[in-house]
């Protein structure tokens, strides 16, 4: 989170008169704008269904404290019939972060970090909630990028995916029971030690399900970006990559200057420069459900 500035009174700065020679006029600087000591948080609450919006009375807010030996609730109201609320905090504590959270059928939403200035008032731009379904129109998978290491000295190569979610709704798709993802995609069932990258959604909600990721975090409209990562025994020298739904575009980059990629319309598109490293990119447009994509690696050295 990003760090707040604190409430610090400006100091004057007056020359001691030299004590060798006449004495010199008193001169002062100026003090910079001190910060407001309180705070008081204005804003308002509205519901978004498409591309509309509208006021939402009734939920609770709440204005945290976050320092560094923890966090704590400063000031709570709920919002009133516009979908307005205002919330204050007595005193502004150093190193103390503040932001703002509401909740709205069981998911919780954050404002960014707010940064107390000279005036104590802060006016949030709108909180946006969205109702919660477990039916709708599936998630689509838009994007699907594969990139694949050269093998390490032990063989074992490392393997990265870019899954783009795109929630076609107008609501929170949240999972329809316990044992049900909200979305699943099937990866190679040679896949070792899975694990997730970077998540725009709770990765605490992401895991491998057999030869599947399973996603049951709540996925609101738009897209969303989840990156995991896994690994591939020395033994595999033929990757095939299941497609188990159609994908809006995918591309497959390879480290290894040796390796090749097949199965589908993939064409050249340019490499990328990475770490120690560079990735050869292969790109095809929208794929089907049943496409085979084969990647071809060198025989491991060991």
């Amino acid at each position: 989170m990003r760090r707040d500035t604190t409430a610090d009174t400006a100091l004057e700065q007056t020359p001691t008169p030299s004590v060798e020679g006449p004495l010199t006029t008193e001169t002062t600087t100026t003090p910079p704008p001190a910060a407001a000591e309180q705070l008081h948080v204005v804003g308002t609450v509205v519901r978004a269904s498409g591309a509309d919006t509208t006021a939402i009375e009734g939920r609770w807010v709440v204005l945290h404290g976050i320092a560094a030996s923890g966090g704590a609730a400063i000031d709570s109201v709920h919002s009133d019939v516009l979908g307005g609320f205002t919330l204050s905090s007595p005193t502004l504590q150093h190193l103390t972060s503040y932001l703002v959270s509401v909740d709205h059928q069981g998911i919780t939403y954050y404002s960014d970090p707010l940064v107390p200035g000279p005036d104590s008032a802060h006016v949030l731009p709108p909180l946006v909630v969205y109702d919660t379904s477990s039916v709708g129109p599936p998630i689509q998978l838009a994007r699907r990028h594969l990139m694949v290491g050269r093998r390490a000295d032990d063989g074992w190569c490392t393997v990265v995916e870019l899954l783009v979610l795109d929630n076609q709704g107008t609501r929170i798709r949240v999972p329809m029971g316990r044992s049900q993802p909200v979305w699943s995609g099937r990866i190679p069932a040679e896949a070792r030690d899975f694990k997730v990258v970077r998540s725009d959604v709770r990765a605490e909600a992401i895991r491998q399900v057999g030869s599947s990721v399973a996603i049951a975090a709540p996925i609101p409209p738009g897209r969303r970006e989840v990156l995991v990562g896994y690994l591939l025994p020395p033994y595999v020298t033929r990757l095939n990559v299941p497609v188990d739904q159609s994908v809006g575009e995918f591309a497959v980059l390879l480290e290894d200057s040796t390796a090749s990629v097949d199965g589908a319309a993939f064409t050249f598109a340019g490499t990328r420069e990475i770490e120690d490293g560079v990735l050869r990119e292969f790109v095809a447009g929208r794929i089907e459900a049943g496409t085979t994509v084969t990647v071809h690696l060198p025989l491991s050295p060991i």
